[in-house]
């Protein structure tokens, strides 16, 4: 309708001038304007009519008077456009596998890259005159579309010829639109220059994501880029599973936390989940419950896989009905899976039974390894869990590096006298430096009470401890009956669920584990959650800490640090105070528990009920998570897909978790038929004890990593890690049938282009003739002839017309 009134479209006016084409001076029309009013003023003084008729009649033949004035000095619009002819439009249809897609079955569907070209086709006609065109195809590689032989080169290609070549083109398992768009805005070698691309896509570009460098390179072409969406963002006939983040390396036995990231119709109320091992083998299965008013979702299981060795494990949707694209439902992952359980120091300083209860709850783990010293009188300690005679036969470590041999570290009834000035200095930077895990339980003899506010230890803890010690005794033989809650921001830690310990938990033996398609379960421990929403695991959680039994010697943690999060609160009456804090300092984590009574759990609890084991297990398991290893191996992708290059990094320290000062590490690469080659890894320039290598493994199949720390470095006995990850030969394209509108709205930004749905696509073509980097030439359109112009004309004389015809005035 704009476009109608006004003769050109709403994006013109808005980068035009408004001129007067006539050369006539307004001088000339202004005082044509105030004596044509006089001559309309006199002559209706001559009529009949009253003062206020007389104005309005005056007001409405003044107007037209003025219009037909401004229309004899020819109103026009001045623009700058480009030369007809000197440049050209690049018009790049993706042609991935995405694009294949038909959103919408029925009469007349067709696929989106058919829509786009459909769409295109018809714009690029209808700027013949100020363009040439080429045509691209992007998916795995920019392919200029060329004229069929014979046809003359300046002619525009016809549709047909451009429909035959993308038939004849293979449809790419992959688009990284990051290089193909580069090229096309390089002009991929033509002669003419591109003053423009228009750029059709549904947006789901594959391989390494852009970063920085990638968008500075692209603004710096100076080239606008219009990006035309096709698609549809909620795509009501597909689930795929997007992703799934895992550790690289499990605990045999060990229940480990899986992330998994879904993408479902919001129509679908829940899904099946199975993981298998690559032999087909059922490892875990249960329905996962989806949001109903959202299309992707977040999960969290918990996967326990028994057997040691390198494992391939496949993680797989059964969505309830049919699935469009049923092979991006299912995603495989490459873990080692080893026997070798984190080592926890527990320092007592007298028998208790919170030391013995936690010790018996530990003893069942394969996840930790807990070495206690006992102290039995002064300088004499009981050891246990030791694993040799050297190991703590001195009492408490006295070296940095017999502190680092511990991924976490627990201090229960021990004053801070029990330690020397450089044990306190050491114990504070194991948690700053080493990146280790330090827990303080709660005794008459520990935190406030044994002195440790005014220890080097206490600059590391996630509280500020009192003091005063005669002020905080009181608190310490708080007998009441306190009971542990957890708090919200305890409920969105998964570790501190201990639901599936309680005694009416059903045993694993009464789980069946099904064997065909749909069959579903959820093993116990291994609950599953919707991030979306993360109330959705208030109830579960609660359920595990609402019926514990009483702690009955809560003691003061003091005020928690800035920053430092309270898990668990004790609860008496209408009282509520700090129970279980903790906090990030320096490279490790600290975490005070304000009691010694969580045996009390386990002596008023059926000896079914597992809530004790499982807390102290979850806690420590989470503890010795977060300590820093001292040989890791990271790499940029679990899975490699549309050509990208394993980037292999390697952060080392040695026995005093210093970074590891060698020019170069020594690795061992696996291939996947087995063969093993050396691999060097240089080091890293600004980063120290940080080493690299470039891995382009282009075969597809199971890829792997394997590091040993120099001899001498590691402190007692070898270091040796592995990494493997997969090479996926389908490509990254069938998970991508969503329309990613942000990634072409983000583009045409950056570029100074713009950005439309196919569906609303009107308007490109004078986007195109203003936003452009062809040469420049100012043009002028005229504008005296517009239809807004001669309808103000018509309703002018008509308002007249119809006012003296009521006041019998003709």
């Amino acid at each position: 309708m704009f476009e109608f009134l006004f003769k050109y479209p709403r994006v013109l006016w808005q980068d035009a001038s408004l001129v007067f084409a006539a050369e006539w001076p307004l001088w000339v029309m202004a005082a044509l304007v105030i004596a044509g009013a006089l001559l309309l003023l006199l002559s209706l003084l001559r009529q009949p009519l009253g003062a206020a008729r007389r104005a309005l009649v005056f007001t409405l033949q003044a107007m037209m008077l003025a219009v037909l004035l401004a229309m004899l000095w020819q109103p026009a619009l001045r623009i700058e456009t480009s030369e007809p002819g000197r440049s050209a439009i690049a018009w790049m249809l993706d042609t991935s596998g995405s694009m294949q897609r038909i959103d919408h079955e029925g009469a007349g569907s067709t696929t989106r890259q058919q829509a786009a070209l459909d769409a295109l086709y018809q714009r690029s006609r209808s700027l013949d005159g100020d363009f040439s065109h080429r045509w691209f195809a992007a998916a795995e590689q920019l392919e200029e579309i060329a004229p069929p032989a014979g046809a003359a080169s300046p002619e525009p290609l016809s549709r047909e010829a451009i429909e035959a070549a993308l038939a004849d083109s293979d449809v790419g398992t992959a688009s990284p639109l990051q290089g193909t768009l580069l090229d096309a805005l390089d002009g991929s070698g033509g002669n003419t220059p591109v003053a423009a691309v228009v750029l059709a896509s549904d947006g789901a570009a594959t391989g390494t994501a852009p970063d920085s460098d990638w968008w500075r390179e692209l603004a710096e072409r100076g080239i606008p880029v219009h990006a035309v969406a096709v698609g549809e963002a909620a795509v009501e006939d597909d689930s795929a599973l997007i992703d799934v983040d895992i550790a690289h390396e499990l605990i045999a036995g060990v229940s480990n936390e899986v992330r998994l990231h879904i993408t479902h119709p919001t129509t679908l109320e829940s899904m099946h989940m199975r993981v298998e091992s690559a032999s087909g083998d059922l490892l875990y299965a249960s329905t996962l419950d989806l949001p109903g008013d959202q299309a992707e979702s977040a999960h969290v299981i918990r996967l326990a896989v028994d057997e040691p060795g390198t494992r391939e494990l496949v993680f797989r949707l059964l969505p309830e009905r049919l699935d469009r694209v049923a092979n991006n439902n299912s995603q495989s992952r490459l873990v080692s899976v080893v026997k070798r359980p984190q080592r926890v120091l527990y320092v007592e300083g007298e028998p208790r039974w919170e030391y013995k209860f936690i010790r018996r709850a530990l003893a069942s783990s394969d996840a930790v390894d807990i070495v206690s010293l006992l102290r039995t009188s002064d300088h004499k300690f009981y050891r246990q869990g030791v694993a040799d005679a050297e190991e703590l036969a001195a009492g408490l470590p006295t070296t940095a590096a017999a502190w680092n041999r511990y991924d976490a570290i627990i201090i229960g009834n021990l004053a801070a006298a029990s330690f020397t000035g450089e044990q306190q200095k050491q114990l504070r930077d194991y948690v700053s430096e080493r990146g280790g895990s330090l827990l303080m339980i709660g005794g008459r003899d520990t935190l406030a009470d044994g002195g440790w506010s005014r220890s080097l230890t206490a600059a590391a803890l996630p509280v500020l401890l009192d003091g005063d010690v005669d002020a905080v005794e009181s608190a310490n033989r708080d007998r009441a009956s306190w009971q542990a809650r957890i708090t919200l921001k305890g409920r969105r830690q998964q570790w501190l669920d201990i639901s599936t310990g309680r005694a009416d938990a059903p045993p694993e033996s009464d789980v069946p584990l099904g064997d065909g398609e749909g069959s579903a379960l959820t093993r116990p421990g291994e609950s599953t959650s919707a991030v979306f929403g993360e109330d959705a695991t208030d109830t579960a959680a609660d359920a595990g800490w609402s019926d514990l039994p009483a702690l009955a010697n809560r003691q003061s943690v003091g005020v928690p640090r800035t920053g430092a999060e309270v898990l668990l609160d004790a609860l008496l009456d209408d009282r509520q105070e700090p129970l279980l804090v903790w906090h990030r300092y320096g490279r490790g984590t600290a975490a005070v528990l304000g009691t010694a009574g969580t045996w009390r759990w386990q002596m008023g609890l059926s000896h079914l009920d597992q809530r004790h084991e499982r807390f102290w297990q979850q806690l420590l398991g989470e503890l010795t998570a977060r300590a820093r290893p001292q040989l890791d191996i990271r790499n940029s992708a679990d899975v490699l897909r549309d050509g990208e290059a394993a980037e292999i990094q390697v952060v080392a320290y040695d026995d005093e978790f210093q970074p590891l000062a060698e020019p170069a590490l020594a690795a061992t690469l696996v291939r996947p038929d087995g063969r093993e080659e050396q691999l060097g890894l240089a080091a890293s320039a600004d980063r120290p004890g940080v080493y690299g290598a470039t891995v382009p493994a282009e075969e597809a199949g199971p890829w792997g990593v394997r590091v040993a720390l120099p001899e001498g470095k590691a402190g007692s006995g070898a270091l040796t890690r592995e990494r493997w990850w997969m090479r996926d030969a389908l490509g990254g394209e069938r998970f991508a049938t969503r329309l990613d509108s942000g990634f072409l709205e983000a583009i045409a930004d950056a570029t100074g282009g713009s950005f439309r749905h196919i569906d609303n696509i009107d308007g490109l073509e004078s986007a195109l003739v203003l936003a452009n980097a062809a040469e420049r030439h100012e043009r002028t359109l005229p504008l005296w002839n517009m239809p807004a112009l001669f309808l103000l004309l018509l309703a002018l004389k008509l308002g007249e017309w119809l006012l003296r015809l009521k006041w019998n005035r003709l």
